[in-house]
């Protein structure tokens, strides 16, 4: 079957999956972003105002985000995928700023933006709870007043889920210090070996609480995608 990198730290095997599949994702064919949460951000953050993309990857959402009139910055992990995004946008003739850089050594001026998108899932990749709240907290300080984050996570979906987690914790995780709903997604690298890439799975409470103990509300979600506010200006943006 091949080998799986079980002992690659968390970061590292993120990093190595997107390099690699980051020609397949500037040719996805796919849209480039979920037409229910672009009309939920064309309600929530006023156009003209700047958004950074979470997890931009190859620059799929900033370029949609980009078209409706958004000055838009993308920030990843990956340097392949920012590469590409690069010359993704260079081709449409869009203005859009790309960064390779990790999200939590982002230093963003205060009060610059008015939104924040995760793309799927970037949420579950950072591994240490205290270092997701500190990521939240530090970009609520990013949000002009009446800011938006649109938070994206791998979430729990049902019972037997919730058991393989808990064998997986049992079996292993708990020892080496890892949390509960850590876990793995399978992929195959161009050798033919099987590789795993880190994801944290959330119980909705937990995520929940993580945005509270950064001083955000969480809304509930549509789709992928919940909508955070800052709790002193959670009212609705006039």
């Amino acid at each position: 079957m091949g080998r799986i990198d079980a002992a690659t730290p968390a970061a590292e095997s993120i990093r190595v999956k997107y390099d690699v599949q980051a020609p397949y994702y500037v040719t996805s064919l796919e849209q480039e972003m979920e037409g229910s949460l672009k009309e939920r951000i064309l309600r929530e953050i006023p156009k003209g105002h700047r958004v950074l993309v979470a997890g931009s990857g190859t620059g799929h959402e900033c370029f949609a985000l980009s078209r409706e009139g958004y000055p838009v910055t993308g920030v990843d992990f990956s340097e392949e995928m920012t590469v590409r995004a690069r010359q993704k946008a260079g081709q449409l003739g869009l203005s859009v700023t790309f960064e390779a850089a990790d999200l939590r050594a982002c230093r963003i001026p205060p009060g610059s933006l008015g939104g924040i998108v995760f793309t799927y899932e970037v949420f579950s990749f950072l591994p240490v709870p205290a270092e997701r709240i500190e990521l939240l907290r530090a970009m609520a300080s990013w949000l002009e007043p009446g800011g938006r984050i649109f938070l994206s996570a791998r979430r729990l979906r049902n019972l037997y889920e919730s058991l393989l987690l808990s064998v997986q914790w049992l079996r292993g995780g708990m020892w080496r210090g890892g949390a509960w709903g850590d876990s793995h997604t399978r992929w195959i690298a161009p050798d033919g070996s099987l590789r795993r890439s880190f994801i944290h799975i959330f119980p909705e409470r937990r995520l929940k609480r993580e945005s509270r103990q950064a001083g955000l509300q969480m809304g509930e979600f549509q789709g992928g995608h919940c909508l955070l506010s800052p709790v002193e200006s959670s009212s609705t943006r006039t």
